[in-house]
């Protein structure tokens, strides 16, 4: 049998982004952080070879998730942890 080993990011909510969501939509004021993290999204990385390869890629593959995900774009907010 052939083994596969792969990376993925999940992309799940920060208390920064609950606040925003809270402020522009007064409905989701009962949320919590734990109900946005139900279904956090994933994204299946490519192969590589270092770690140091690893985070290279993910610092700019963090940016490409940003502007592809309007969800996650509320003004004046810091969603995404430094890597």
């Amino acid at each position: 049998m052939d083994a596969i080993n792969r990376s993925a990011v999940m992309v799940m909510p920060a208390q920064p982004f609950l606040d925003w969501l809270r402020r522009a939509d007064p409905t989701s004021a009962a949320l919590s952080l734990e109900d946005l993290r139900r279904e956090p999204t994933i994204y299946l990385l490519p192969e590589y070879g270092s770690e140091r390869e690893a985070r290279g890629y993910l610092r700019d593959y963090c940016s490409e998730i940003y502007r592809s995900s309007p969800s996650l774009r509320p003004k004046n907010v810091y969603i995404f942890r430094t890597i």
